[in-house]
């Protein structure tokens, strides 16, 4: 065999161990991928994201820190403020009342009870005992809080 033979074939077998190396790679480019869902846990499915997205908490509204006049689970959005969670929940004897000042929507009365000025009477509110420290237009309770809205004399 010449030798402009033997580098013709030599020069076909190099081109076929290219193209069938291409062809490999080729095929783990698109297969290995596929491979590797299997061990990937599963998207969370419509339920399991509903789930994630909400947030369960107490409301109860009270007078002098005595006499219950709502009390209430509700079920939010994650990030929905409580002030409107208490707008869409609180429905009876005239719901939650509200007007816009300076500083964001500020509750005036919920359950037909409002504020007296001149009484010094407002409303303040607790999330697990502790007073807040924003308004509840500001405020977004976490899963199992407590939230109390009283209805009280305050002395400054």
């Amino acid at each position: 065999m010449s030798k402009k033979t033997e580098k013709k074939g030599i020069s076909k077998v190099l081109w076929i161990v290219v193209a069938v190396v291409l062809v490999i790679a080729a095929a783990a480019i698109i297969i290995l991928p596929k491979l590797g869902d299997a061990n990937e846990p599963a998207a969370p499915t419509v339920s399991d994201s509903n789930a994630a997205d909400t947030v369960t908490y107490s409301i109860e509204v009270t007078l002098s820190k005595e006499e219950v006049v709502y009390s209430g689970e509700v079920t939010a959005e994650e990030g929905e403020s409580l002030f409107d969670v208490m707008v869409e929940n609180i429905t009876q004897d005239g719901g939650v009342e509200y007007s816009d000042g300076a500083y964001g929507a500020y509750i005036t009365s919920i359950c037909g009870n409002s504020e007296n000025a001149a009484e010094s009477m407002y409303w303040t509110f607790t999330i697990n005992g502790e007073s807040s420290m924003v308004g509840a237009s500001e405020c977004y309770p976490a899963d199992g809080d407590e939230v109390v809205f009283d209805l009280s004399v305050l002395t400054w």
